[in-house]
């Protein structure tokens, strides 16, 4: 049965649908004047990763109208938003504030996190739900240590995180550049415990379009680096198989709690 949620709520699912599915397309084919402030093509092609699995992410939600994975979007949200307007304020010179795209990302990225912070329903008990697997719960665990792990190091020190996000030491991407990223990377942690802790199926096949949409994005977006970056093709190759791996066991669990679900 469909949940009628506040108007709020709605309106900001939409705005994630329709900004996503812009923000995916213009900046994975690199179209100017799209970001407050100037970033490498990969950097973009991450970001489009980002907004294309929040755009089909938020779609399914809005289709689904169910408050757990509301809730879901809602916490995504804060994750994200927190550390990127920590990192945009931990290096405000290089955003230029003439632009109306800085006023605009400024606004959008602040009502979105009034709205989630008005309207979560903190502390609520976990809803009635058929439980995931163990093993799908286990994939959620090392994933949200792994990608948090990785996503703090580059967010405290990008510049020194080349051993695991080996692009944060090129010259071209800024601190700012792979706090972008490290943002992501904290949102699919924060979200990966959420969706063990609410051990709830609608919920992980909402991670699940997240995890798929953004290893494929990002895989696609790693080939086409490497294409035009030879010096880097080892390092691209080797994380085009860790997205793959992750969009493969990813499709894989989907799969099992899906059949377990229909039989």
């Amino acid at each position: 049965m469909r949940e009628i949620f506040p108007l709020p709520v709605r309106l900001l699912i939409l705005a994630l649908i329709g900004g996503g599915f812009l923000g995916g397309i213009t900046n994975f084919l690199l179209l100017p004047n799209v970001w407050p402030w100037t970033m490498p093509p990969l950097v973009h092609r991450f970001l489009a990763a980002a907004a294309l699995s929040i755009f089909l992410s938020s779609l399914l939600t809005w289709r689904r109208s169910r408050w757990p994975e509301t809730e879901f979007i809602l916490i995504n949200v804060l994750v994200y938003a927190f550390p990127l307007l920590l990192a945009v304020f931990i290096n405000f010179a290089l955003v230029d504030l003439t632009s109306p795209l800085t006023w605009g990302f400024f606004s959008l990225v602040t009502a979105a996190v009034i709205i989630c912070l008005v309207y979560l329903r903190w502390g609520g008990e976990r809803p009635e739900a058929i439980g995931l697997k163990e093993r799908t719960r286990t994939f959620l665990l090392i994933l949200g240590l792994l990608s948090g792990i990785v996503g703090l190091l580059v967010f405290v020190v990008p510049k020194q995180a080349g051993f695991v996000w080996p692009w944060a030491a090129l010259a071209a991407w800024k601190p700012l550049d792979s706090r972008l990223i490290a943002s992501m990377l904290i949102m699919i942690a924060g979200g990966a415990f959420w969706a063990r802790w609410r051990n709830d199926r609608g919920v992980w096949q909402i991670t699940a379009v997240i995890l798929w949409t953004y290893s494929v994005i990002v895989s696609i977006s790693l080939a086409l680096h490497a294409a035009v970056t030879p010096d880097f093709l080892i390092p691209d190759l080797i994380y085009i198989v860790i997205f793959a791996i992750l969009s493969f066991t990813t499709l894989y669990l989907y799969r099992q709690e899906r059949a377990t679900y229909d039989g």
